[in-house]
């Protein structure tokens, strides 16, 4: 298994210092266009690929949001769950998804009963 490559990896082959390439492989506009390039030719030219465990550790988010369906098989959700992820993705965020194979978690509103699913609702 070949080492892994890392940040301080590609800052010292694009002749930069570790924030630096930090901020141009983030597309920090702080860095100018002819360094961003540099770094990035450097990273590509390593096999350099971000840790996303790393960088959720650092940011304290992880991005990511889950989505529990009841079946994930029926058109209806896969189509809902196409157009959640298109979006998420949009704005840099993954999406987890769960099947729930009909059962709901106590507190779900359902469509029969659009409130929540509380004991004390009658009828629905």
């Amino acid at each position: 298994m070949l080492p892994s490559v890392k940040l301080r990896d590609v800052a010292e082959a694009a002749g930069v210092s570790i924030a630096t390439a930090s901020r141009a492989l983030g597309g920090k506009k702080q860095v100018s266009g002819e360094t961003a390039r540099v770094v990035q030719e450097a990273a590509d030219r390593l096999g350099y690929r971000a840790d996303p465990i790393a960088r959720a550790l650092r940011q304290g988010s992880t991005r990511t949001i889950g989505m529990i369906v009841p079946d994930i098989g029926n058109p209806h959700f896969s189509g809902l769950i196409a157009a959640v992820e298109n979006e998420l993705q949009a704005f840099g965020f993954e999406l987890i998804i769960s099947d729930s194979h009909g059962a709901l978690p106590f507190g779900t509103a359902t469509p029969q009963c659009p409130r929540q699913n509380l004991p004390s609702q009658e009828g629905c």
